[in-house]
């Protein structure tokens, strides 16, 4: 695949406005029920926990809802050795409710 082909979104968290230049936007996520992992380990082989989740979602027959998986990185890889960098990966379930207790929907 071509690197022009490939795009995210990467969000930060903001007490103030951001003026809509240079494709910076505003963007709700959704309350949902969703199915979370942590991984620790090298941020470039996060792909290979998230193909994992979401097989663990399939064989668990579990409604995968129609929305993008959000990564959460905890760590800056500039500064934490490959082996300790954190993530948590949430995969977004079908019929869920934003009232969801914590522990079961994967909120801090």
């Amino acid at each position: 695949m071509d690197s022009k082909d490939c795009r995210f979104d990467c969000g930060v968290t903001t007490t103030d406005r951001v003026p809509a230049e240079c494709g910076i936007g505003e963007m709700d996520i959704p309350g949902s029920l969703t199915l979370r992992m942590q991984h620790i380990g090298d941020y470039d082989l996060i792909h290979v926990a998230v193909d994992g989740l979401y097989r663990e979602a399939v064989l668990a027959d579990l409604p995968i809802a129609a929305l993008p998986l959000l990564i959460h990185y905890l760590d800056d890889p500039e500064e934490v050795p490959f082996d300790q960098q954190r993530a948590l990966i949430y995969i977004p379930l079908e019929g869920a409710s934003s009232a969801c207790p914590p522990s079961i929907c994967g909120g801090s």
